[in-house]
C-alpha cells in the first residue's frame, strides 16, 4: 500500500465480509459521498476535503479491493469500518481472516471501527481486549460472553470507548471525531 500524497484525501475502507449488511455498506457508500461533495463547498481553509471510499472485500483467505470511488490510485488507508451483519452474532463464521488483515492494518496506522454487530469482527482482532466497547444492545451479552476480554458496555456511546479517540463520522470538510450510533474503534 504506497503512502498516501499529504493532503490528497481520506480513504475509508469498508469491509465487504460474509453476511454483513450491504444496505450499512451503501449507506455510508453515499454519506461520505455527500460529505465529500459537501466539503468542497467550505470556505474554511483545509487540506482534507475528499473522502476515497473503497470496499475491501473478504473471500477465502484474501482480503483485496473490490471497488473504489477513486480508481486508480494508490491505497492510503485512514479508516477501515467493519459494517453491521444481517445475521445475528450466533450464526456469524469466523472472520479469521478479516481479523488477521484489520489488525496488519492498524499495524500500519489505519484506525479500524465497527457498527453493530461488525464489534464481532474488531473483537475477533484482539485489539479492543481490556478496552471498552459497545454493540447493539441485543448482542451485548453475547459480545461478551464470547469475548470475555473485552468490557462491553451496551448502554453508554463514550469518546474513551475502545479508542483515544471517539469512532469515526461525518463533519463537513473531514473525518470528525464523533460517534456512530453503536460503534468502536481502535486507533493506533
Amino acid at each position: 500500500m504506497a503512502k498516501r500524497k499529504e493532503a490528497d484525501f481520506i480513504e475509508v475502507g469498508l469491509l465487504v465480509y460474509p453476511d454483513c449488511q450491504l444496505a450499512a455498506v451503501y449507506g455510508l457508500t453515499d454519506l461520505f459521498r455527500v460529505a465529500s461533495d459537501w466539503s468542497t463547498n467550505l470556505q474554511v481553509p483545509t487540506s482534507l476535503r475528499n473522502i476515497r471510499v473503497s470496499y475491501w472485500k473478504m473471500e477465502d483467505r484474501d482480503v483485496s479491493c473490490s471497488w473504489d470511488s477513486h480508481p486508480g490510485i494508490a491505497h492510503s488507508l485512514s479508516y477501515i469500518i467493519a459494517p453491521p451483519s444481517i445475521v445475528m452474532p450466533e450464526k456469524m463464521q469466523s472472520m479469521s481472516s478479516a481479523s488477521q488483515w484489520l489488525a496488519s492494518q492498524h499495524a500500519r496506522g489505519v484506525t479500524v471501527c465497527s457498527i453493530c454487530a461488525g464489534a464481532f469482527v474488531l473483537a475477533e482482532t484482539g485489539l479492543i481486549d481490556g478496552r471498552r466497547a459497545t454493540t447493539h444492545w441485543a448482542f451485548a451479552e453475547r459480545l461478551a460472553e464470547q469475548y470475555p476480554n473485552i468490557d462491553v458496555s451496551p448502554d453508554n456511546i463514550s469518546s474513551t470507548m475502545a479508542t483515544s479517540s471517539p469512532p469515526v463520522a461525518f463533519s463537513p470538510g473531514r473525518i470528525s471525531d464523533c460517534c456512530l450510533s453503536k460503534s468502536c474503534s481502535v486507533r493506533p
